[in-house]
């Protein structure tokens, strides 16, 4: 992983520890995290013309969801993933965006790099939510209902593309 991804995860996740959690907040991280997993099933099953497809109608309204789906119209296009990288590094360098908003950003960015690698979707499930600080990850992990019941693992939901 570039050094600056790895110094950018350690410095957003110090400022959410400092800043803590709020239901709000988890939910712009799930959100995100399940546009990412979405763009991940897309690629793996239906290709890059749909790919492109949903990145050219993607909006959420954040510049991290405007760059998620720029950095894949530039994969689509057959752009290299040294020079994807480059430009996400970049952007994020710019917009340097606090907490939460910042971890969004590194998301969308890795998640778009492991796209593009071609990981299987449920291997860029266990890339993003490595990311995560332990205090968000247990909150999201109960929200999510990941290890109870029929959800003991949660790439269970992946397999089949159920996210």
């Amino acid at each position: 992983m570039n050094r600056f991804f790895a110094d950018e995860i350690r410095t957003k996740s110090a400022q959410i520890r400092a800043q803590g959690i709020s239901e709000e907040r988890i939910g712009r991280i799930l959100q995100a995290y399940r546009n990412i997993m979405k763009a991940a099933w897309i690629g793996r099953n239906d290709g890059l013309l749909d790919l492109e497809e949903f990145a050219i109608n993607f909006d959420d309204g954040s510049a991290a969801g405007r760059l998620f789906a720029r950095l894949i119209v530039c994969v689509c296009n057959g752009f290299d993933p040294g020079l994807v990288e480059e430009i996400g590094a970049f952007k994020a360098a710019a917009l340097d965006l606090p907490d939460y908003d910042g971890l969004i950003l590194v998301m969308c960015i890795r998640g778009v790099l492991y796209i593009q690698a071609g990981h299987h979707p449920c291997a860029v499930h266990e890339l993003l939510i490595s990311m995560w600080p332990e205090e968000l990850y247990e909150p999201i992990r109960k929200q999510e209902g990941w290890g109870v019941g029929e959800n003991e693992d949660p790439t269970d939901v992946f397999w089949n593309g159920r996210f």
